[in-house]
């Protein structure tokens, strides 16, 4: 939407802007020809432009580095962001950028040699200056990018061949993606047990998976295929839960009923006894990565995950609250707990969610990039599932109290919910805030299910590390996973000499 405002903006207001050309001016410029869509290069000229134009102040006596970091950070790369945020350029533009910073930096402290744009523009707990990178910054606007845009195009290959055919921005998120060992997962898979699948792609997945005994389909098979109207998996077959509880890909009964079936040719039949064959030894979790219950509908996958809570309620040996109510209102309190407190992306942490009442239960919050604001939504998000009746409800969460007395009005909460964090669970509260009306670490607490029926279509994921899906700010998450690469590199490189 940012983008499109700025567009419309530019090709309508040409009535306010006054423009001054040099040279040949015989040619009616258009505001296609003044901005260029997707030109990293010229991009890249006006960002270098502004840093050489720069000045800093001018002081009577030598001002110290703080003083530089400071006017770094808040007038050069604050407005390198801006213009960034329009159109990102290439990673080594941006690389680039940093170096030419640490330049103008160096001129005005009278070092005797030039510091690492590196070492420049790493966090002062990781023994740099602290100055924000403008390399990290442009590869957060990426990949925040191609999260809102809800590409879904493969990620795990690279595209550096198909520069000029489409946006430049796809590329290098690959390449930032890759870096990061970030993914951009599709969070429902339900189309796959519907057979909405192009047969070919299927066939392909086969051969990469299956033995070399098995028979290999090609071009001629699938024109016979298609000549036949067999084009998607559904044609083929469906997909069906065995009795141990495996989901396998049952081929249908053969369209043909005789060997020598006018309607089927010979050689027709013979492909279709390899692909039912091929097809017969298939599994599902070739298809996508990720959990079976993304298999479900969102509906589905939302009752049974709240179903759990409730028999999960059952087996509970916690005792529930004594606090009574004159009004016989049933009275909640939620709270949690996250050991330990200040823990990074990377660092192993349990997270802890509780609600007591009438009953009480103690949930632990799975992956490693959950936080402090997870424990306080879950513990709201059990409250409003175990109570039947409007509760009266305590929290300290004083951001969840508001987005409930918001929902109980006629504001719309889906702008705002768009960049939060932890915008699944929000959805989830507010959810059953509409049809309710409402309002120690132990090794034996159950895990609380992952509302991944309320998440963005495209949620990124990552397996290092057990962190799981992000929801957080992906800006920065690709500076922190970007800074510890250049930490672990510098670590080991220079004959060692930022290794600590």
């Amino acid at each position: 939407m940012e983008r499109f405002q700025f567009a419309y903006g530019w090709l309508t207001q040409w009535n306010k802007t006054l423009a001054y050309l040099v040279g040949e001016t015989q040619n009616q410029y258009g505001a296609k020809d003044l901005f260029a869509v997707d030109d990293l290069t010229a991009h890249f000229k006006e960002l270098v432009d502004f840093i050489d134009n720069f000045s800093f102040l001018r002081f009577t006596m030598q001002a110290p580095l703080t003083l530089f970091h400071k006017i770094a950070n808040q007038i050069m790369v604050s407005r390198c962001r801006a213009l960034l945020s329009l159109q990102p350029v290439s990673q080594a533009n941006a690389e680039r950028l940093d170096s030419q910073i640490a330049v103008k930096i160096h001129e005005q402290t009278g070092m005797p040699y030039v510091f690492s744009s590196r070492i420049l523009t790493l966090p002062v707990a990781d023994h740099g200056l602290g100055v924000f990178s403008i390399s990290r910054i442009n590869t957060g606007i990426i990949a925040d990018g191609l999260r809102r845009d809800l590409n879904h195009q493969d990620l795990l290959r690279g595209f550096s061949q198909y520069a000029g055919k489409i946006p430049s921005t796809r590329i290098i998120a690959q390449q930032v993606l890759a870096e990061t060992k970030l993914s951009c997962r599709r969070t429902d898979q339900n189309f796959l047990q519907s057979g909405e699948v192009s047969l070919s792609h299927a066939l392909k997945l086969c051969d990469h998976f299956l033995p070399p005994n098995f028979s290999r389909t090609n071009g001629n098979t699938l024109r016979t295929m298609k000549n036949k109207g067999v084009q998607l998996l559904r044609h083929m077959g469906l997909w069906e839960v065995s009795d141990t509880g495996k989901i396998k890909f049952r081929t249908n009964v053969a369209p043909f009923t005789r060997p020598y079936d006018r309607r089927w040719s010979i050689p027709q039949q013979a492909n279709w006894n390899r692909i039912a064959y091929s097809l017969s030894a298939m599994e599902i979790t070739w298809f996508f990565e990720g959990s079976l219950d993304l298999l479900l509908p969102h509906d589905e996958r939302r009752q049974l995950a709240e179903t759990r809570i409730k028999t999960l309620i059952q087996t509970s040996s916690f005792p529930p609250s004594g606090t009574n109510d004159t009004s016989r209102q049933q009275v909640w309190g939620t709270d949690g707990s996250m050991i330990p407190a200040s823990a990074t992306l990377t660092d192993a942490r349990s997270v802890t969610a509780a609600a007591t009442g009438p009953e009480t239960l103690v949930l632990r919050v799975e992956g490693c990039i959950v936080f402090i604001l997870h424990r306080e939504l879950m513990g709201l998000i059990v409250t409003l599932i175990l109570a039947e009746q409007k509760p009266r409800l305590y929290s300290d969460h004083q951001n969840s109290t508001q987005l409930i007395d918001d929902a109980n009005s006629n504001v719309l909460q889906a702008a705002k919910l768009r960049h939060m964090n932890g915008r699944s669970y929000y959805c989830w509260i507010l959810n059953l805030v509409k049809e309710r009306r409402a309002m120690s670490h132990l090794d034996r607490i159950p895990m609380a299910p992952i509302p991944s029926f309320y998440m963005d279509e495209f949620t990124y994921y990552r397996d290092e590390a057990n962190s799981g899906w992000i929801e957080t700010n992906i800006c920065t998450a690709v500076d922190f996973y970007m800074t510890r690469n250049t930490v672990n590199k510098l670590g080991t490189g220079g004959n060692l000499r930022m290794s600590t």
